[in-house]
């Protein structure tokens, strides 16, 4: 998977190099963003895109209708958007044609889940016809994939109560794709009584689609922002940029477990999370009745965590407006609180993606420094004067966060 990150990380630093000719201040992110969009298409889809050279592609272009939140300034239509993508990737089609018809509303994404559809339709031929191996995401699940027309009446029933705890076991559920079988009160009956040892066609569509939702502007803005933040540091970017040459090639690419090893690579991030966390806040479900400080919270009752209040506070972090990665070293790790940085989560439902986008972050930082630096212009933004768009979803900054962008010389 390392290389075929590496080779989304090279265009992404072919680009900027490129980039480095202008003299003025560069917005970043859509070539961040180009870059997680690249990395996703061909470690989740085995899809090679080059986002950033090519915006019209068709994964590109069908990947917008569940992207695309962020258009409106409008706290409630963003909501709508956000609930309009889920009933996309959740309802049946059958489903979605009676709720158009009863409520007068259309789902334009159809067509593009048609996309994703026959994408992994593809693979299935591909894998049909050669016995080759594939490593991406999206192989893997098809791999662990079954037919449900080899679900019969004699497999496992709920009501038995067996094998409910094997992990291996998954619950057959019909999601918001087309299906080839029209019997949809059969299926129902099939879906409600059986259990199935392992994953259906359509949990697989519906499994690289979230994929693609929760990977995408995550990572990418993480990026922009750590290289935002080099900008404004350039004492700690030309650490950096030492620390990673000392284990990469002439090219930037730098050995697995090196790159692993490499501790202030990973607090640079993980400051940068801090400062910068994707989301301003986490909702979770009290799952019983609990007394915390003498305030109860009952069974069932939404519990939310202010994520960017809590990592702000000065009362858990000294000097919080400064980006100070030593605070994550192994040498401070027990100075603070580990549950007062939630920029992945805690618990049972922290992120699943943390390993594949910390992997993503330190492969580009480490290409990319190898050949540019970043510099700070007279457009670019100081961090105190940053003021942020509301409504739900990722944390964006109003302004775009524009850097110069400088070629370094070969050594």
């Amino acid at each position: 998977m390392q290389q075929t990150i590496n080779a989304c990380a090279d265009k992404l630093a072919e680009k900027l190099i490129s980039l480095s000719e202008s003299k003025e201040a560069i917005a970043v992110g859509g070539h961040t963003a180009a870059f997680t969009m690249d990395v996703i298409a061909s470690t989740a889809f085995g899809v090679d895109v080059d986002a950033s050279s090519n915006p019209d592609h068709p994964f590109v272009y069908h990947s917008k209708p569940f992207l695309g939140l962020a258009k409106s300034e409008q706290f409630f239509i963003k909501s709508l958007q956000i609930i309009r993508v889920i009933l996309i990737v959740l309802l049946p089609r059958k489903v979605k044609e009676i709720f158009g018809r009863f409520f007068d509303m259309t789902f334009a994404g159809q067509e593009s889940m048609s996309y994703f559809e026959n994408l992994v339709n593809r693979v299935l031929d591909l894998k049909r016809e050669d016995a080759q191996k594939r490593n991406d995401f999206l192989s893997m699940c098809i791999d662990n994939m079954v037919d449900i027309k080899d679900v019969h009446k004699d497999s496992i029933n709920i009501s038995d109560g067996k094998n409910l705890d094997n992990p291996r076991v998954y619950p057959v559920y019909l999601t918001g794709f087309s299906c080839e079988y029209n019997d949809y009160e059969q299926m129902h009956e099939i879906f409600k009584s059986n259990l199935c040892l392992g994953l259906t066609k359509e949990e697989v569509i519906g499994n690289a689609v979230i994929f693609l939702i929760a990977g995408y502007e995550s990572t990418g803005a993480t990026l922009q922002n750590l290289f935002y933040l080099l900008a404004w540091y350039p004492e700690i970017q030309e650490k950096l940029y030492t620390l990673t040459s000392e284990i990469s090639d002439e090219d930037g690419n730098c050995d697995y477990e090196e790159l692993q090893k490499l501790e202030y690579l990973e607090c640079c991030i993980l400051e940068t999370l801090r400062l910068f966390p994707p989301l301003p806040r986490l909702d979770r479900v009290a799952n019983k009745d609990v007394t915390v400080k003498g305030i109860r919270i009952p069974k069932d009752m939404i519990v939310e965590f202010q994520v960017y209040a809590l990592q702000h506070d000065p009362k858990y972090w000294p000097e919080p407006e400064l980006f100070r990665p030593e605070r994550f070293s192994s040498e401070n790790k027990d100075e603070f609180n580990q549950y007062a940085f939630l920029s992945f989560g805690a618990g049972n439902r922290a992120c699943i993606g943390k390993r594949l986008a910390m992997l993503e972050l330190k492969v580009a930082i480490a290409k990319t420094l190898k050949m540019v630096k970043f510099e700070k212009g007279a457009n670019t933004p100081r961090m105190e004067n940053l003021t942020y768009k509301k409504g739900p979803g990722l944390i964006q900054t109003m302004e775009p966060l524009k850097v110069n962008i400088v070629k370094r010389q070969s050594e």
